[in-house]
């Protein structure tokens, strides 16, 4: 796109997390298109759901699927300076932007080994770590990531037919990880809300509401968080 489309604000900020043992969050999507990206950007923007938020410096590490670098636009965010890569970066290295530290995956880095996810895992900085796991379902790694954090967020998406398609790996971590969170994205009006229960076997869990679409398109056009 022309540069005219996309405004990007320059709000970054400089700051230090300390030597303090971080707060390690992974958020997981039980299935493709759950929504694991967009809540790994809400709980980095707005803290965790319903609990106290670890204060200091914020930090998004990209574990699994690229998609920040595109949709935030770093490449034009960081013309000029250099942003430390996914899986090289010397520990406690920053990428600051937008007031947050970032770990992100280029759109050309897609097959990681499992040895980098972990060293990126280990040595990201910051004091409240969100760990965006999309893309890693299936992969061996996800449960080195899961094991090693002190929170798990698992999103679902509440369509009966994405539910069918989570049943698996749903199941398959709330039996190794019972203390993990359910946060229900994309929730609205037209969900059953019984049936919705029977399924995750549980009615307590996390909302994330339904987003009008004009309001995500809105934030790609113009490089920001929504």
């Amino acid at each position: 796109m022309e540069n005219r489309i996309i405004r990007i604000p320059d709000i970054s900020a400089d700051k230090s997390p300390g030597t303090a043992e971080p707060f390690r969050l992974a958020v997981v999507g039980a299935c493709r298109g759950a929504g694991c990206s967009f809540v790994s950007a809400r709980v980095l923007k707005n803290g965790m759901y319903g609990g106290h938020t670890p204060e200091g410096l914020r930090t998004l590490c990209e574990l699994g699927s690229p998609y920040f670098y595109l949709a935030l636009g770093f490449d034009r965010r960081f013309a000029g300076r250099k942003l430390c890569s996914f899986s090289s970066h010397k520990r406690h290295e920053l990428n600051m932007e937008m007031g947050y530290n970032w770990y992100v995956r280029k759109p050309d880095e897609t097959q990681i080994k499992d040895a980098e996810v972990l060293r990126s895992f280990y040595g990201a900085a910051g004091n409240f770590i969100v760990y965006d796991c999309s893309g890693l379902c299936g992969e061996e790694v996800l449960f080195d990531v899961l094991d090693a954090s002190d929170c798990i967020y698992l999103v679902v998406d509440p369509l009966p037919t994405k539910l069918i398609m989570s049943q698996d790996l749903f199941d398959e971590i709330r039996t190794g990880f019972p203390s993990s969170e359910i946060v229900v994205n994309k929730y609205g009006k037209g969900i059953h809300k019984g049936e919705l229960a029977a399924f995750l076997g549980s009615r307590s869990y996390h909302v994330e509401e339904f987003m009008p679409i004009e309001k995500i398109y809105k934030a790609e056009y113009n490089c920001v968080l929504v």
